[in-house]
């Protein structure tokens, strides 16, 4: 709470003025978190109907985020146990949610044909848990950008689920421009 009072630039114990204990701060960033998530991949699924297209844009949007919101992502995926039980109940339950709606997208694959796996949910545990680790090691700056991580992670999801990812762009195609790669 120190470090919370510090970066607002009040003392830590302030704080209790306007939240009633660190476990609804800790609940707050998760569920805020969740929700963020929740939100980004109803957008990506909502932006394509075939479900090969559907699985890489909802990784896409997985990795993404947890890319680009690596210290929200990490809270939220390793403090959990940290919750009291009321709070951890909803926070689960988000995240049921979140699961089911990746797997779901996979169902709906393997009865289109396009997904051949024996089990839809240990798929979605698989890739959601491949996106969720990018939050611990990726780096801003790094060999690779947010953007072109999600895109390989998408390819590595449709293959999990036996589907073909689509050719690979080149790199230079997938660099944002004014850029730098580091290599």
């Amino acid at each position: 709470m120190a470090d919370i009072g510090g970066a607002l630039g009040i003392r830590g114990p302030s704080l209790y003025k306007h939240v009633s204990s660190k476990q609804d701060v800790l609940a707050q960033i998760m569920i805020d978190t969740m929700n963020a998530l929740i939100h980004d991949q109803q957008a990506a699924l909502a932006a394509a109907h075939d479900p090969g297209r559907r699985l890489r844009r909802v990784v896409e949007a997985h990795v993404h985020y947890h890319a680009t919101h690596r210290h929200e992502a990490f809270v939220g995926n390793r403090e959990i146990s940290s919750l009291e039980p009321r709070h951890r109940r909803r926070v689960r339950a988000l995240r049921g949610s979140y699961e089911r709606a990746f797997r779901a997208v996979i169902d709906e694959g393997c009865r289109s044909g396009q997904f051949t796996v024996a089990s839809a949910q240990l798929a979605s545990f698989a890739i959601v848990d491949m996106g969720i680790g990018v939050a611990a090691w990726f780096r801003t700056g790094g060999e690779h950008s947010a953007d072109e991580i999600a895109h390989i992670y998408a390819d590595h999801a449709l293959r999990i689920v036996g589907a073909r990812p689509r050719a690979a762009r080149p790199r230079a195609a997938r660099s944002r421009p004014g850029r730098e790669d580091r290599g």
